[in-house]
């Protein structure tokens, strides 16, 4: 498996991505978001001398969970970002690994 590095550039519009809520209060938002990939289809500046955001979009998102994105999408800072990639398959080898303890 090829190794990803983390921080060497920011995410950019179009990469795939694995994140960890920062906020831990909802079980079921936590696993999902933990459990799968998204894709980043916008980036926007909070302030001039604030960090951005990434708006992260998924696919399939449960109906108990739902109410909490807009448009199957969710708000997330680069530090809730864990991995990205270009390439969705080198993200799915770490949801992989990660499920198997591997």
């Amino acid at each position: 498996m090829k190794h990803i590095k983390k921080y060497k550039h920011k995410p950019e519009i179009g990469d795939y991505v694995l994140c960890s809520e920062n906020d831990k209060s909802n079980d079921d938002l936590n696993i999902f978001i933990d459990n799968n990939i998204g894709k980043i289809i916008n980036i926007i500046s909070a302030t001039k001398n604030t960090m951005e955001y990434y708006y992260v979009v998924y696919n399939k998102v449960p109906a108990n969970i739902d109410g909490i994105f807009v448009n199957d999408g969710r708000n997330m800072w680069l530090s809730e970002i864990k991995y990205w990639s270009k390439d969705k398959e080198e993200l799915e080898a770490i949801l992989q690994v990660n499920k198997y303890n591997l």
